[in-house]
């Protein structure tokens, strides 16, 4: 199958890329963490802060095993029994949480480091969500060896950490097949904006580098690109910026070959062809001086009427307390009417939030710079049931087309998971999910599925400070949801959507990991 023919499936028609008798085999699932053996470990402390202190000085080891743990650490353990479908036997299921969601809570990612702190050796660590705890996977300093890397473009040397996000590709595919590879996308995103949101509250600034030479970067970690391979490359430090009028590629030392063993519980590793060659095609070999990617005129240019939004509330809760409230509320969704208050502080907090570094666009700090926020509200006060696009330029919702149109949303559903006539709000993401080919080729699908990703955790974090919980979705026939917005013959189409609103939990048991 052609590239663009797959990544148009992959987008409109998910089910002409999956074989009709695919079957999940749970037997041979994967753990969703991957376990390193024989190799040193440094546990990290379980001492977690009710709240985040702003820098003072360097990173500590305590404050990174910290920032960990909130950024991908397990935070919950879930018990929970489902209604029986088939044979009447309810269906019972063990799920090890975090702050971020996942689809089917796969957690296909995985985190690596090159650190250099005082307490430990420097060198390059993997972050086993299992323990707690880091891994040491090769000692030394790798400055000069990165830096060439990201070509050159990124002063390794002043910073004091380097975050790796990695997709493992059969940690997804066992269940969703070659969609797996626009959820690993997102998922990536989702955990990078929840990296960014950490960040923030620590004071440390980052930089998104999507851009670097693949195999140089996993030979440093010791992956095997067709198993494993980065995504992006996250530098931290007390002040960062991008060197972007240098992008050289300087010979360097070569450093050894390294494969550690690991344990993933899957006895046999089913192929998956598609993936691997999609994913070679994207593989970086040198690193260009590409320029900013401009967006195009905005998505919907109606006269239509225009709601300023109030100002939002003043305080809300802290924003470990806003992660550990987050949920998916799948089914427990419950109808009551919200404030325009609620909407506008949803949609504020967003906003306020987006502002990030990134090595693509000279405006990563422009709201939603390559993408849309539009929706569908029922019974909010002072706003007409019916679709808007938000406007975050003047904070305000602009009409797209006014009416009831809970049906409709119910119908494009393709699994009937979650009753939408009780969602008082149903966001979209629009964009153009191949935007920038011509500077990246197919490496820009993934990036713009990891900028989506990055949105959805911000809404997800706003929802949750707000008392709201937000279930992201890709379970929705694109095309109905487009022809809605009119959208059809554009460029741009519906990324995700996300019911947000008021929930009552099911029955289940659970444990939170704190302290």
């Amino acid at each position: 199958m052609h590239t663009d023919t797959f990544l148009s499936h992959l987008q409109i028609d998910p089910d002409k890329i999956r074989p009709d008798d695919w079957e999940v085999d749970w037997n041979n699932a994967p753990y969703p963490f991957k376990i390193y053996q024989d190799r040193p470990k440094i546990a990290l402390s379980h001492e977690i802060p009710l709240s985040f202190q702003k820098k003072t000085g360097n990173l500590s080891l305590d404050k990174l095993g910290c920032f960990l743990w909130c950024v991908f650490g397990i935070t919950k353990v879930v018990y929970a029994t489902y209604p029986a479908h088939i044979d009447d036997i309810p269906h019972t299921a063990t799920m090890y949480r975090r702050f971020v969601p996942s689809g089917g809570a796969l957690y296909p990612n995985e985190l690596y480091l090159y650190i250099k702190l005082n307490d430990i050796p420097p060198g390059i660590y993997h972050y086993d969500a299992a323990h707690h705890s880091l891994v040491l996977l090769r000692e030394g300093n790798y400055d000069a060896y990165l830096a060439n890397a990201l070509g050159n473009r990124c002063d390794i040397s002043d910073c004091f950490a380097t975050i790796f996000v990695s997709i493992f590709f059969w940690k997804n595919f066992f269940k969703y097949h070659n969609f797996a590879y626009r959820l690993q996308g997102l998922d990536s995103g989702v955990v990078i904006g929840q990296l960014l949101e950490v960040a923030k509250q620590t004071s440390f600034d980052t930089t998104i580098y999507y851009q670097f030479l693949d195999e140089q970067i996993n030979h440093l970690l010791g992956l095997s690109t067709e198993k494993e391979s980065i995504y992006a490359v996250i530098p931290m430090a007390s002040s960062l910026s991008i060197q972007s009028d240098t992008f050289t590629e300087d010979k360097i030392t070569e450093v050894p070959v390294i494969s550690h063993n690991y344990h993933m519980k899957s006895k046999k590793l089913i192929p998956y062809p598609d993936l691997q060659r999609i994913h070679l095609q994207s593989i970086q070999q040198e690193i260009k001086a590409f320029p900013s990617i401009q967006r195009t005129k905005p998505i919907f240019q109606t006269k239509k009427q225009i709601t300023p939004l109030p100002p939002c509330r003043s305080h809300l809760p802290p924003f470990l307390e806003t992660c550990r409230s987050r949920v998916s509320p799948g089914a427990d969704f419950t109808k009551k009417t919200v404030t325009l208050e609620q909407l506008s502080t949803l949609l504020h907090t967003v906003r306020d939030a987006t502002s990030h570094s990134n090595d693509l666009s000279e405006h990563a700090d422009h709201p939603f710079y390559h993408l849309t926020i539009a929706g569908y509200l029922y019974e909010v006060e002072e706003v007409s049931n019916g679709l808007y696009c938000y406007n975050p330029a003047n904070h305000s919702l602009q009409l797209i087309q006014e009416g009831d149109f809970r049906f409709y949303f119910q119908q494009s559903m393709t699994h009937q998971h979650i009753n939408l006539f009780q969602v008082p709000i149903c966001l979209h993401i629009l964009g153009d999910p191949l935007l920038g080919t011509e500077y990246l080729g197919t490496r820009a699908y993934r990036i713009r599925q990891m900028e989506t990703g990055i949105l959805v955790q911000r809404l997800l974090l706003a929802a949750s400070s707000i008392g709201f919980g937000g279930h992201p979705l890709l379970g929705y026939n694109t095309k109905m949801i487009d022809q809605l917005y009119q959208i059809q013959d554009q460029k741009e189409t519906t990324l995700i959507q996300i019911p947000i609103g008021p929930f009552h939990l099911r029955g289940k048991i659970e444990a939170n990991i704190h302290n």
